[in-house]
């Protein structure tokens, strides 16, 4: 328990850490190409725990308050600025450069999850094939035909590569009408399926995502030879016996563990008290016929009182090595990837904010710092590859939100500019923009509340 806080808390300092310097370098170093005088730099917000002024003149500091980071420039509102450096100042510079330094923060984030990606791809990232298991009686998959070993290459013509592109795949484009046109493999040839769902996907964290859906991970295929069998059981009592490999129940096919469940479950399903059933197996090389009399349990279920024999580590190991992938291409599929997943990725936010309005994803599914600081700690201890792909991820999402049209993000500000660049620069009352930038505050502050309160409710 102890080692996982601080696995976590190492996991979030560090990708939150390295984030936002990018970002901040982002604006920094355009702002020190085009001229701005650069007062601050600063990695975290509040009370100084680190502070040294460089020989820049620049004050280099580190904050208490981890979420975030900021540039200060020469400013004639708040500083007292000498009348040589009047032209280095902010608001002294055209608009294009200011939007340039403002622009340059979101901007060096996409880049740098386009040149992660790249050398993960060019390093290899190992992932799992998009193959699914039998979904569940009933649910959306099941209607539209999905079957286990089933391999996910395609939604809505999205080429699909991974199990957790599929899922993706999955949110994104069944969030829009509820529809989707995906291409599976089945033993060796492509199919079409289309899946529908009675309204649009909504995504909320108190509910299972993919238990709706019927969206099960393929699972090791356990076979249908018995390892136990229960004494005085109505298998035992008919002649049944370890290392019996069932083949045939009531003329339905067996093949394995998982025909075993299915049938049972089907035929507990019935009206029926008792039943007589005809069970085939293979002892020896020699198949057998037995009548096994069943009847319900005290839970209602028709129950042959058998148990799988189970694997060894080693066909375990081989079994989910067969599901494995390794995401490694050539220098050119390399960086043709890291773009096409960036893009994804961004287009993905802005769909995922746009569905915020419509009620169709919960507040809850945002993630918060002690998400955001256990999920970092889990791919921590997977390993590099996977905490480095995370990071990309992230890096993604802070460039694009910080580009929303909100007063004191990036994206506000060059609203701002576009304003003044229409309006003029002295057509906008000073105390005006102060009032909206406080608003835009507010809202922020709010919004950030909502989603510390709805992640402290999904761990306490």
């Amino acid at each position: 328990m102890v080692s996982t806080f601080f696995n976590s808390a190492f996991g979030f300092l560090i990708l939150i850490g390295v984030l936002v310097t990018i970002h901040e370098f982002g604006h920094f170093y355009a702002a020190r190409k085009l001229g701005f005088k650069v007062q601050t730099f600063s990695i975290g917000f509040g009370k100084k725990l680190w502070s040294r002024k460089g020989k820049d003149g620049v004050e280099y500091r580190i904050g208490l308050i981890p979420l975030g980071g900021y540039v200060g420039f020469l400013d004639e509102r708040a500083h007292d600025v000498a009348p040589s450096e009047i032209g280095q100042t902010f608001n002294a510079k055209p608009i294009w450069k200011r939007a340039v330094v403002i622009a340059a923060g979101p901007l060096i984030n996409l880049l740098f999850a386009v040149v992660i990606l790249f050398g993960l791809y060019l390093y290899g990232v190992p992932a799992y094939k998009a193959v699914i298991d039998t979904p569940q009686v009933n649910t959306p998959m099941a209607i539209a035909g999905f079957e286990r070993k089933d391999q996910v290459i395609a939604i809505e013509g999205r080429e699909i590569r991974t199990s957790d592109e599929m899922v993706q795949g999955f949110l994104e484009y069944l969030g829009g009408d509820g529809k989707a046109e995906v291409e599976v493999l089945r033993d060796g040839t492509q199919k079409t399926l289309f899946l529908e769902l009675d309204a649009p996907l909504k995504l909320d964290a108190r509910e299972n995502v993919a238990e709706y859906l019927g969206l099960n991970a393929y699972g090791f295929e356990l076979s249908s030879m018995i390892g136990e069998v229960v004494l005085d059981g109505p298998s035992d009592l008919a002649g049944l016996k370890k290392g019996d490999e069932i083949l045939r129940i009531n003329e339905q096919e067996i093949s394995s563990w998982h025909d075993i469940l299915d049938t049972m479950g089907r035929l507990s399903q019935s009206e029926l008290e008792a039943v007589v059933v005809d069970v085939t197996v293979k002892r020896a090389g020699e198949l057998i016929d037995f009548s096994v009399p069943l009847s319900r349990d005290q839970e209602g279920r028709f129950m042959l009182q058998v148990a799988a024999l189970m694997p060894t580590q080693e066909m375990i190991d081989a079994y989910f090595k067969e599901l494995q992938t390794l995401q490694k291409y050539s220098l050119t599929d390399a960086m043709k990837y890291a773009v096409i997943d960036t893009y994804r990725n961004s287009l993905l936010i802005f769909k995922f904010i746009g569905r915020m309005f419509t009620g169709q994803v919960h507040l809850n599914t945002m993630a918060g710092p002690l998400t955001i600081a256990n999920i970092a700690g889990q791919q921590l201890s997977v390993g590099w590859v996977e905490f480095i792909k995370l990071m990309a991820l992230f890096s993604v999402n802070l460039g694009i939100l910080n580009l929303l049209p909100i007063p004191v993000l990036d994206g506000g500000r060059l609203v701002g500019l576009g304003i003044e660049a229409v309006a003029g620069r002295n057509r906008i009352p000073a105390r005006l923009s102060m009032i909206v930038m406080q608003l835009g505050a507010l809202f922020l502050f709010t919004f950030m509340a909502f989603i510390i309160l709805f992640d402290i409710t999904k761990w306490f």
